[in-house]
This record gives C-alpha cells, structure tokens and sequence, in this order.
C-alpha cells in the first residue's frame, strides 16, 4: 500500500515534488525524529524519500504492534 501510495501521488523523477513532500513531513513529523534525522534538510531527505518514509512507517507499525492489544 504504501508504495502504491508514492507511486501514484509522488513522481519520483520530479526533484520539487520530493522536496515538497519532504518538507512537509518535517513540518509534521520533524519534532519528533532523532537527532541527527533533524539536522537533515528536506533536499538531503528527497534523494532517498522512498527508503526514509517506509523507513519511519516501519517504525510507526513496531510501536502499535507493541502497545495495542
């Protein structure tokens, strides 16, 4: 699912789409990130923008398998 996701709203060849949709997940998501995720500028995030938000959906699925019931 969630590669269907990117595929169908993110172009991957569109350098200004990566970097907008990276900006945005800092906007939300930043506060939150590890230390040294947060020195990351957006352009750095969008050349690997794919490997970073499974990355952190990865995570965001560890935590909920582990708290809910």
């Amino acid at each position: 699912y969630i590669d269907y996701v990117l595929r169908s709203h993110v172009d991957p060849l569109d350098w200004n789409d990566r970097v907008d949709l990276m900006t945005q997940y800092l906007q939300r998501y930043g506060r939150n990130l590890p230390a040294g995720a947060q020195v990351k500028s957006a352009m750095e995030l969008a050349t690997r923008y794919e490997d970073f938000l499974k990355l952190h959906m990865k995570a965001l699925q560890t935590i909920r398998s582990r708290i809910a019931p």
